[in-house]
């Protein structure tokens, strides 16, 4: 994914802890986490439940969002990400694809 264009791809993970009373409805799936992104960002994104590494009152939810940035792509971007109200505590790192 983008090694025709000169900006390449975005990755950008999150990592985020909530108890699990506390989200209610909300879940870690994409019903619940939101990625809204610039028309010039083709952004993917999958949200998956830790289930191995966490007590059973803790949700540990892992979200790994690819960006394919578009070659007409000016200015600041903003990449949004909507996360349920109970995932208060995250852990995020964003990387590019090509550096310059």
């Amino acid at each position: 994914m983008g090694t025709s264009n000169m900006f390449g791809n975005i990755s950008i993970q999150l990592q985020t802890i909530a108890f699990a009373g506390a989200l209610a409805n909300d879940g870690c799936d994409k019903k619940s986490i939101q990625v809204d992104a610039p028309f010039h960002f083709n952004c993917t994104y999958t949200a998956t439940e830790d289930t191995t590494a966490t007590p059973t009152d803790l949700v540990l939810c892992s979200t790994s969002i690819l960006c394919v940035v578009d070659n007409s792509a000016t200015g600041t971007q903003d990449v949004r990400v909507q996360l349920p109200r109970a995932f208060q505590k995250v852990n995020w790192d964003v990387q590019p694809g090509e550096y310059w």
